[in-house]
């Protein structure tokens, strides 16, 4: 039995993944019935106004490369987040390669080493004092706010990119959820179009259950549900570790998978890193998305920022 549309949807997934076209689209889909919510909107505020800037010029600039220089603004993020001025400066202190970069310390690396509950009690509380209100939350990155969205009864979806592989960053905000936390909720984005298209029609399908209109769609659900195999799937790697079923190449762009334990992405990446194919092998063999994903664990652009 497929349930009806949450309250509370959350994707999550590595940058670039398609967190924020999959969230336009629920706005979309629904009619303006769901609404844009994030984890990160307390701390883009915060940073916005310690760069004197407004929301949309510190989006816009974001991935750009810069210099920003924001220990002018020590004690003001010290009495908004309530943590030691000392501290803060020794967060502050820096220069920051952009803006993105200037969002995961502070984000990341200060406000959760000193005040960890800051994000997630200003995004519960909106919820809270909402309760008609439904939610789309389009940057669940840690595993405390993927447990507050299940607290609040809503529904957490991981996104995987397969080919975006030029650029992967290692820094906590990007690999502290995998798609092992995530059961059957998984989304391939391997092509804009057979995402943007999958997730509607099933997005649709279970709009309708809500809206009561119930004939045909137990039927098409389960169809859009379905497992299949790709003919060309790559599964010489996996040997016969059948805990993730099915084994699936990256064009089938939606569909759902099942993991039992997570130590086989450890097997894997071990296995893989033998060859010593590094990029090559990865961008041009491994046909599988799960196996993609685990790979991006081992890119030597391990870091601490963007």
């Amino acid at each position: 039995m497929f349930s009806r549309l949450p309250r509370i949807i959350s994707f999550s997934g590595r940058k670039l993944s398609g967190k924020t076209t999959i969230v336009n689209l629920c706005k979309d889909l629904s009619l303006r019935k769901y609404k844009e919510i994030n984890f990160a909107d307390g701390l883009k505020n915060l940073v916005a106004d310690s760069l004197n800037m407004d929301l949309e010029s510190l989006n816009a600039l974001k991935e750009i490369r810069g210099n920003y220089d924001i220990s002018k603004s020590t004690k003001f993020i010290s009495e908004k987040i309530n943590v030691d001025e000392k501290v803060v400066e020794t967060y502050t202190k820096r220069e920051f390669g952009s803006i993105r970069e200037i969002l995961q310390v502070i984000g990341s690396d200060l406000i959760r080493s000193h005040n960890p509950k800051w994000h997630i009690n200003n995004l519960k509380n909106t919820l809270l004092n909402n309760a008609d209100q439904y939610y789309c939350i389009g940057d669940c990155r840690f595993k405390d706010e993927l447990e507050l969205v299940k607290e609040l009864g809503g529904e957490p979806w991981f996104i995987i990119r397969p080919d975006n592989i030029h650029s992967v960053s290692n820094h906590k905000s990007e690999i502290d959820l995998r798609w092992t936390d995530f059961g059957n909720n998984i989304i391939i984005n391997d092509n804009i179009g057979n995402f943007k298209t999958k997730w509607t029609n099933y997005f649709n399908a279970r709009m309708d259950l809500n809206m009561g209109y119930l004939a045909n769609r137990e039927y098409k659900l389960k169809n859009l549900k379905n497992k299949f195999v790709d003919d060309n799937c790559d599964v010489n790697y996996c040997y016969n570790y059948y805990n993730i079923c099915p084994f699936v190449s990256a064009k089938s762009s939606l569909l759902f998978y099942k993991t039992t334990f997570d130590s086989i992405e450890k097997y894997l990446i071990k296995n893989v890193e033998s060859r010593n194919d590094g990029f090559y092998f990865f961008e041009n063999k491994i046909k599988n998305p799960l196996l993609c994903e685990n790979l991006k664990l081992t890119f030597s652009q391990v870091s601490n920022s963007a």
